[in-house]
């Protein structure tokens, strides 16, 4: 009985993984906002991110941060970028599975309602100031590959 019930635990464990490693989205930005550095200040401002295009997708052997898939299994890969930008852990609930992506700002993606939430928070604490180092705040709809 023992040895049913471990493994029974373990092909569920095992279905849970292999059910979670085959998922991949492709996301696209849909609005952008946050702040420029003109002119010696900081202004609120729109951003055109209408072509910024990303991946989340499982790490494969040979990917950088691989050997800590325990810990972050998927990664966010900016379109045409073979490393990663951020690394995804993932929260599961009743419903949905929620991905926590960190790097360079931090992503929020619900695998229920598609939506996500991204921000990119260099350049406004650093000493360097200008348009491409601007902080920012996207929003977009992410679609299962």
């Amino acid at each position: 009985m023992k040895y049913f019930v471990t493994g029974i635990l373990a092909l569920i464990c095992f279905e849970a993984y292999s059910s979670t490693s085959e998922l991949s989205y492709v996301c696209a930005v849909e609005e952008a906002t946050g702040f420029i550095y003109k002119n010696g200040s900081w202004e609120a401002s729109k951003f055109d991110e209408s072509k910024n295009k990303f991946i989340i997708r499982p790490l494969k052997e040979g990917d950088r941060g691989f050997n800590n898939r325990n810990e972050t299994p998927f990664a966010l890969f900016e379109s045409g970028r073979s490393l990663p930008d951020q690394y995804c852990s993932l929260h599961k609930n009743y419903e949905e599975t929620i991905f926590a992506c960190r790097g360079l700002g931090e992503l929020f993606f619900s695998s229920k309602t598609g939506r996500f939430i991204k921000t990119y928070t260099s350049g406004y604490y650093s000493e360097e100031q200008g348009s491409e180092i601007s902080p920012k705040i996207m929003r977009g709809h992410c679609s299962k590959i």
